[in-house]
């Protein structure tokens, strides 16, 4: 998941390591910038570890990077929408799969990126659902704390209302 800010672009840890898993290719200086505080192996405990990105060139390919889900986006787009989204890219991902299933053992060797693709069609997948169970306070993160939502209000704020609404529901 990703927050685009006026002067940053904030990424989750476990999505540059994903990525990079995945042979997906990324600039040195964003795999450079996921590793030089030394924090912990990730897993379950530490999964929304987010890194500010604010060399021009790394926030430039992170917002355009399609696998990486932008939190402002979900959080402006309705449960309806949501579920096209996915069935959209479930399409898209089939679609590959069917063309890649087609083929002779030969090409396949030679179109192996098709895998990967459909590999990250899964995670963009489970990506989407996942920023939406955090938007609607189902799962709750916390946010870095300079990050400001689209109503210029601080994070701080969007913790609040998450809160509020899991105090408020049945």
């Amino acid at each position: 998941m990703k927050i685009i800010t006026k002067d940053a672009i904030y990424v989750e840890e476990f999505d540059i390591l994903y990525l990079n898993a995945s042979d997906f290719p990324i600039p040195t200086s964003i795999m450079i910038k996921a590793f030089e505080d030394h924090r912990p192996p990730n897993n379950e405990d530490n999964e929304h570890i987010f890194i500010k990105y604010t060399e021009d060139s790394d926030v430039e390919f992170l917002k355009k990077c399609e696998w990486i889900i932008d939190y402002n986006k979900i959080r402006e787009t309705s449960k309806k929408d949501i579920d096209r989204l996915i069935d959209g890219i479930i399409a898209e991902r089939n679609l590959i799969s069917q063309v890649y299933l087609a083929m002779s053992e030969k090409e396949r060797r030679k179109n192996q990126h098709m895998i990967t693709e459909c590999e990250l069609f899964n995670y963009k997948i489970r990506s989407i659902r996942e920023a939406y169970l955090i938007k609607e306070g189902k799962i709750v993160i916390k946010f870095p704390v300079d990050i400001e939502d689209s109503k210029t209000e601080k994070t701080k704020g969007i913790n609040r209302i998450i809160k509020r609404k899991k105090k408020n529901s049945c």
